[in-house]
């Protein structure tokens, strides 16, 4: 069986260097060309947008090389989490591209009666002022300071679930401006 020559690479996630002999194949044609027309189902027509068919099909392909490969089924739910939270957390930021952002880290144990909190909130506030919004872990301490201080219409929330779950600070608007994250990685 003689296999047709594999093209130069132009990067080796689209173009092998050499051929594959493997049982699954995602640049045999056939398989090329259910994935496209997939692609091509998804794509919204009447909407005017840069065209993404490219990188889709890419995911497509990892994606069905993750089942090829047979990935332990934790990691592949981490990578599948991963994508879904992301594609999420892009629709949330989009309308906001254009506004410049502040991300606050700190402390969740730090008091709204200690000065570091204190300090927090009036540097998320006067970050507003100049046209900032600002983003938080959506928990207590230092992050609810973030959130305090730029109130909810200027500021975002990323919970990650974490073991000891902590709770999402109530100046966090849950609407367009909150993403939960719900995957955690275990160390074994």
């Amino acid at each position: 069986m003689t296999q047709e020559p594999v093209p130069s690479p132009q990067n080796e996630m689209r173009f092998p260097e050499e051929p594959r002999t493997e049982s699954f194949n995602a640049w045999d044609p056939d398989i090329t060309a259910q994935i496209d027309a997939l692609v091509q189902r998804a794509r919204v027509s009447n909407v005017p947008e840069e065209d993404i068919s490219d990188l889709v099909r890419e995911i497509v392909v990892t994606a069905l090389k993750t089942q090829h490969s047979q990935l332990p089924r934790g990691d592949a739910k981490i990578l599948s989490r991963s994508l879904r939270e992301l594609r999420y957390g892009f629709q949330v930021f989009g309308p906001y591209r254009n506004r410049r952002k502040v991300t606050i880290f700190g402390s969740a144990r730090t008091r709204p009666s200690e000065m570091d909190y204190k300090q927090a909130r009036a540097f998320a506030r006067k970050m507003v002022q100049r046209g900032f919004m600002v983003i938080t872990g959506a928990g207590p301490g230092i992050m609810q300071a973030g959130n305090q201080g730029a109130g909810p219409e200027n500021s975002f929330g990323i919970n990650i679930n974490l073991p000891y779950r902590q709770s999402t600070n109530s100046y966090v608007d849950k609407g367009d401006r909150f993403i939960d994250c719900r995957f955690s990685l275990r160390v074994n």
